[in-house]
């Protein structure tokens, strides 16, 4: 009987597909590419670059699979793809890349994940560590694939964002510190129910390494593993060995000392409640942020150590608060000096297409957080502004297999004067906005800017939050965040009332 073939097969010919393919023949791995998309964005590459490499493309090759040594599979891709039923079948093992690179790094790492947030939080991470000196590599789902980040001589440290679709596949990987942020309905077209969503989340805590939780949030609350050293991080005053709280009149970052009592006073949370949607948690949440934050709490004498005034803070917003507490967890997690922390926090200026200002235009203030692609983030955004009744919101886009728009409805009507409504789901939105705030529908983003021009006062901010992926209508959220920019750079003059259309 002839021996079986020896070979890794790569699924997947973008970015995170080359990245492996690269790092096995440089490990001198037998390695093929497949891509089911008849013209893949790295096919000219892998000609260019590995041409020795066997690869086909526009189906995935169901025998050679079964075949193959070892699978990688891209994020973008589900275990459930028809064509690795029979690898499946016969145990070939499927990894993610994020599995390959654990089996070779060779330093710590902090593993970072959650719906909404994990970009900035790794990105302030990292500036925190290089402020504090550190040799720091950063990437993962954000920016670099964690392969091309593995060097010689080892850094002190890697900081990875890790998306669900990454975790599916990992199964060794030992973070020094790892995080959930928070959880929200997103990805409803890959996962069967957000449970499954949740599970997959919850893989970043495998490993004996340290955990970081949100103490605001019962589903992360929830995944917290037994007998593991933990960290929590919240925004109300009276929990979260990192905390957000009031003091003669000005709004601190803080943490609770050392010898205070255990800050972590959530209720147990039982696995019916975990079954359920836990995007209502998120509404609630938030409401109880706004409330507590007309308050002048006074911490009790002994209890925290005041870090930062938030005043001091390049970005403002609820959701920079808690992005700013959790990586001061992770930091303190792995050693950082506090003082490194805090200046790299004052200094962060955000990420692009992620509740970013834009302009002042009109005297309106525009901001484009096109990267807002569920309801979670475009909760989170408008909060984040703090301009109850003065934003004028553009959403839509292409939903993410049947999401429930409704928690937007609390939010929208608290802070929002308008919506302007674009792509194919707009409707579903329109459902659930329509009686609360006026609705409009605008054919092209660049209609949608010109109508919230029309609909803005002076003072009032226009939000590109669309609740929504982006590929009804862009290449990605970074094509819409630019057209969004380049639309608000021709927003000079007024423009007549006439322009702007309901939906009714």
């Amino acid at each position: 009987m002839p021996a079986r073939p020896s070979y890794t097969v790569v699924l997947g010919m973008g970015k995170t597909g080359l990245a492996c393919v690269n790092f096995l023949v440089k490990k001198q791995v037998p390695v093929r590419v497949m891509d089911n998309r008849p013209a893949p964005p790295g096919l000219a590459t892998l000609q260019r670059t590995l041409s020795q490499i066997p690869y086909t493309i526009g189906h995935f090759d169901a025998a050679q699979l079964a075949q193959a040594t070892e699978i990688i599979i891209s994020p973008g891709l589900s275990r459930q793809e028809p064509a690795l039923a029979l690898a499946l079948a016969r145990s070939v093992p499927i990894i993610s890349e994020i599995e390959l690179f654990a089996r070779y790094q060779n330093a710590p790492v902090v593993a970072i994940t959650g719906s909404n947030g994990k970009s900035s939080v790794t990105t302030l991470l990292g500036e925190m560590a290089k402020q504090a000196g550190w040799r720091v590599q950063v990437g993962g789902n954000l920016g670099t694939p964690a392969l091309e980040l593995l060097c010689t001589p080892a850094p002190d440290i890697y900081i990875l964002e890790l998306s669900s679709f990454q975790l599916e596949s990992t199964y060794s990987l030992n973070p020094l510190a790892a995080v959930v942020l928070n959880i929200s309905q997103d990805h409803q077209d890959r996962y069967a129910d957000i449970s499954e969503y949740i599970t997959a989340k919850q893989r970043i805590f495998q490993g004996d390494g340290v955990v970081v939780i949100n103490a605001d949030e019962p589903s992360v609350v929830a995944m917290l593993p037994p007998h593991r050293k933990y960290l929590s991080f919240s925004l109300y005053d009276n929990r979260g060995d990192f905390r957000y709280c009031q003091y003669r009149g000005e709004l601190y970052l803080a943490r609770a000392k050392k010898n205070s009592p255990n800050p972590f006073l959530l209720k147990e949370v039982t696995q019916a409640q975990i079954k359920k949607p836990f995007i209502s948690f998120l509404s609630k949440k938030i409401k109880a942020f706004s409330f507590r934050a007309g308050k002048n709490v006074r911490p009790r004498k002994g209890e925290v150590d005041l870090l930062l005034p938030t005043k001091s803070m390049k970005l403002q917003g609820v959701m920079m608060r808690a992005n700013a507490l959790a990586a001061l967890a992770l930091g303190d997690v792995i050693g950082l000096p506090t003082q490194a922390m805090l200046e790299a926090v004052q200094a962060f200026r955000g990420l692009p297409h992620r509740c970013a200002w834009i302009a002042n235009s009109l005297s309106i203030d525009w901001f484009n957080d096109s990267k807002g692609t569920n309801v979670g983030a475009t909760i989170a955004a408008i909060e984040s502004l703090e301009k109850p009744g003065q934003i004028i919101l553009i959403a839509g886009g292409a939903a993410k297999g049947m999401p429930d728009f409704t928690p937007l409805a609390v939010v929208v009507a608290r802070h929002c004067r308008a919506c302007v409504l674009i792509g194919r789901d707009a409707r579903l939105i329109a459902n659930v906005l329509t009686n609360l705030v006026p609705v409009y529908y605008a054919p092209t983003l660049d209609d949608a800017v010109k109508q919230a021009a029309v609909l803005g006062n002076p003072f009032d901010a226009v939000l590109l939050s669309p609740a929504c992926a982006s590929f009804d209508m862009f290449k990605n959220y970074e094509h819409r965040g630019w057209v969004f920019e380049e639309a608000v750079k021709l927003v000079t003059t007024p423009i007549p009332h006439c322009l702007a259309t309901g939906i009714r």
